[in-house]
């Protein structure tokens, strides 16, 4: 199904956009200490509190660890399991001032808690409602207590060889967590390409292709931004009066080099050593198969006052990335460079916290001053 609804278009901004900048130095890192509070596996959201601390969100672990102003590991809350303050797959965090909101898609579950020195668990809401596009998963939490829900991928063997894409769809679930939700449109998501060269299931495998696009969204003062990261625009949905608009990202279009296809599937390769595995990523990354254009942007997050900050495509975690500030209206604010190995996980007025990852892998955390032209 198609929605169709009338847009008022955001045309590319002509002339330069602003360049923000980080402190040389971060202000706070918090990293590997040969403690366990320090040892971090897939941090999935980062906080700054308002005494100055952090809390990180370890999904690795299903806890959230509470470090004070000078890094120092005062609290820890949650564990794996399935009771209040136990988490199976910690997936989204949501904030108010010290209160945060985690969404478990292992057992289908809110938890708000206060994040101070002391943590406390506020309370739990259980996501029964019920839609008609499959799986769903909360990705964002309204000022008025409403959940915003995105709908999973789910690849599977039906398909011919060759790429597919899925279809996603993205909508609101009431503060109970309970009833229908309420969909606001339906959207191209991930591209699947499924390998089955004898058509035996055996010899067939299925996964994203090169360079997969998905949807995304973000949820932050009041608006739902909706993206297909194949494409260079953005649905917002104002949730006062459910009025949207079309966001054209000032974004150039690239295809995908020759060095960054190689090493991808020189990366990919290491990774799936299985016969299958092997024909699976040679066939994904042929020529036949490989995208014309890489996406436009890899993930959304909302930002103070209304901003998204647009986290633009690199293709690879290594590489540094570039952001680009959005305000309320969809008007390019600013950009900003991030080195390699780093990505924004929240955004202040005046700071940003970023979750870096070394060649080895290891996870750590890092506060800078954020300098922005002209006080915007």
């Amino acid at each position: 199904m198609i929605l169709l609804f009338s847009v008022a278009l955001v045309a590319h901004t002509q002339g330069a956009v602003p360049t923000l900048t980080l402190s040389p130095s971060p202000t706070l890192t918090i990293s590997d200490d040969g403690t366990p509070a320090t040892q971090f596996v897939r941090v999935m959201g980062v906080m700054r509190l308002e005494s100055g601390g952090v809390a990180i969100a370890n999904r690795g672990t299903n806890d959230v660890r509470i470090f004070d102003a000078r890094g120092k590991h005062v609290a820890t809350f949650g564990r794996t399991g399935d009771g209040p303050g136990e988490f199976r797959r910690l997936e989204m965090i949501g904030r108010s001032g010290d209160t945060a909101w985690f969404y478990d898609s292992g057992v289908q579950r809110t938890t708000a808690v206060f994040l101070g020195p002391k943590p406390e668990l506020l309370g739990t809401t259980r996501i029964t409602a019920t839609g008609n596009r499959g799986s769903f998963s909360v990705t964002g939490r309204l000022p008025d207590g409403r959940w915003v829900a995105t709908t999973n991928v789910s690849p599977t063997f039906d398909n011919p060889q060759g790429v597919h894409r899925l279809p996603g769809s993205t909508g609101i679930i009431a503060k109970a967590g309970d009833g229908n939700v309420t969909w606001l449109g339906d959207f191209k998501s991930a591209a699947i390409f499924v390998h089955s060269p004898t058509r035996d299931i055996k010899d067939a495998a299925t996964g994203p292709i090169a360079f997969p696009p998905w949807l995304r969204t973000a949820t932050g003062d009041g608006q739902i931004w909706i993206g297909d990261s194949a494409g260079d625009s953005l649905v917002v949905v104002r949730t006062r009066d459910m009025s949207r608009f079309t966001v054209r990202l000032p974004i150039a279009s690239r295809t995908p080099s020759r060095d960054l296809v190689n090493s991808e599937r020189s990366a990919e390769l290491e990774q799936n050593r299985s016969p299958t595995g092997k024909a699976f990523t040679e066939a994904k990354y042929s020529a036949k198969y490989l995208p014309e254009r890489l996406p436009y942007f890899e993930s959304l997050l909302p930002g103070p006052q209304g901003e998204l900050w647009v986290q633009e495509y690199s293709g690879r975690r290594a590489s540094p990335t570039q952001y680009l500030i959005l305000d309320a209206n969809g008007r390019p604010k600013g950009r900003l460079a991030v080195p390699g190995g780093s990505r924004v996980r929240e955004a202040g007025r005046d700071y940003v916290i970023l979750a870096h990852e070394d060649a080895d892998g290891v996870e750590s955390i890092r506060v800078h001053r954020l300098t922005r032209t002209g006080g915007k």
